[in-house]
C-alpha cells in the first residue's frame, strides 16, 4: 500500500481518513453555521476554491498527492463516499432549526455537518482537477466528458456556496395596508424591498372539478413601480429574483377571506445550479450516443 501508483484502495483510505478527521472537527466545533457564509463571503470562497483548485493541477508534476486527485482512482472513491452519505441524508429526518439538536455527528442537519461538507469538498476538488485537466489537453472529443464535469462542479458549487444566501419567509398580507415585514423560520422579522396589498381572494372550481384558490395581488419595488399579479397553489409569481407563493388563507371566512399567508423564497445561486445540471445532462446524453455510434461502427 502507498506505493506508486496508487489505486482505488488510497483513494478509500484518503476518504475514511477525511471522514475521521469531520467526525472530530463535528464532536469540536459542532455544526457548521452557513450564515457565515452568506453574500460576498461566499464569493471569496468560491476564488479560494478555485484559486487552490488551479494551483494544485500547476503543481502536480511536483507533488504525487496532487497528480492522484485528478486520477480516476481518487474520484471513484469520493463519489461512492458522496453517495454513501447523501443515502444516510435522504434516510434521516432532517431539521433545519437552530434550536433543533443535531445528534453525535449532525445527520439530522446534513447541509452543516462537517463529513457531509469537507467531502463534497474533497469531490469537488477532484471535479476541478478533471476539468482543468480536459481543458488543458483539450480534443473536441472529451467535449461531453468536460461538459459533464463541468456541470457536476457547478452544482457542487453553487448548491453548497449558495444555500447561505437562500431564504424562505412568510409574509401575513391584507386587503388594507400594503404590508412589507415577513418572518422566517426562527420568528425573526425582515423588512424586504417590496411591498405586497391583497386585492382580492377567490375560490374556484376548475373543469376537472377540482378545487382552486387564487390571490390577487399588488406589489411595490423599492422604486415604487407597481406590479399586479394572479397566484394560486403551486403558481407562484417571480420579481426581482424571488418567487412568491400562495400558501394560506383566512378558512374562517373561505372565499370572503381578507388575509392571506404568501411564502417568498429567495435563492440566487439556483440559476448555476440549473445550468450545471443541464450541461451534466447533455455531456451524459452525446456521452451516450458517441459510444452507441461507436459500437455500431465496430459491428459493421
Amino acid at each position: 500500500m502507498w506505493s506508486k501508483p496508487w489505486k482505488m484502495k488510497e483513494g478509500s483510505v484518503i476518504c475514511i481518513c477525511l471522514f475521521a478527521i469531520c467526525v472530530i472537527l463535528q464532536l469540536i466545533a459542532g455544526p457548521l453555521d452557513w450564515n457565515l457564509f452568506a453574500w460576498p463571503v461566499n464569493l471569496i470562497a468560491l476564488i479560494l476554491f478555485l484559486g487552490s483548485s488551479l494551483a494544485i493541477f500547476l503543481l502536480r508534476n511536483r507533488f504525487y498527492f496532487f497528480e492522484f486527485m485528478g486520477s480516476l482512482k481518487a474520484a471513484v472513491p469520493s463519489m461512492m463516499f458522496v453517495c454513501g452519505i447523501t443515502v444516510i441524508m435522504g434516510l434521516t429526518r432532517q431539521n433545519d432549526s437552530a434550536d433543533a439538536p443535531v445528534g453525535l455527528l449532525g445527520f439530522s442537519r446534513m447541509l452543516s455537518s462537517w463529513p457531509f461538507v469537507l467531502l463534497y469538498l474533497w469531490m469537488a476538488l477532484i471535479v476541478c482537477q478533471a476539468v482543468l485537466k480536459e481543458g488543458r489537453y483539450w480534443k473536441w472529443r472529451r467535449l461531453p466528458a468536460f461538459a459533464f464535469h463541468l456541470g457536476l462542479l457547478l452544482v457542487l458549487l453553487t448548491g453548497t456556496l449558495g444555500s447561505a444566501d437562500m431564504s424562505m419567509l412568510s409574509m401575513a398580507v391584507n386587503d388594507k395596508l400594503p404590508e412589507k415585514m415577513a418572518v422566517d423560520d426562527n420568528g425573526k422579522m425582515h423588512e424586504l424591498p417590496i411591498s405586497i396589498l391583497l386585492r382580492d381572494f377567490d375560490i374556484r372550481e376548475d373543469q376537472p372539478g377540482r378545487i382552486q384558490y387564487i390571490a390577487d395581488i399588488s406589489i411595490w419595488s423599492r422604486g415604487g413601480k407597481e406590479e399586479s399579479a394572479v397566484l394560486s397553489v403551486n403558481k407562484p409569481f417571480r420579481i426581482d429574483g424571488r418567487k412568491i407563493y400562495l400558501s394560506d388563507f383566512d378558512e374562517t371566512k373561505g372565499a370572503d377571506s381578507d388575509t392571506c399567508t404568501l411564502d417568498i423564497v429567495s435563492d440566487p445561486w439556483l440559476p448555476g445550479v440549473y445550468a450545471g445540471i443541464y450541461l451534466m445532462l447533455a455531456g451524459a446524453a452525446c456521452m451516450i450516443f458517441m459510444r452507441k455510434s461507436s459500437s455500431k461502427q465496430e459491428s459493421e
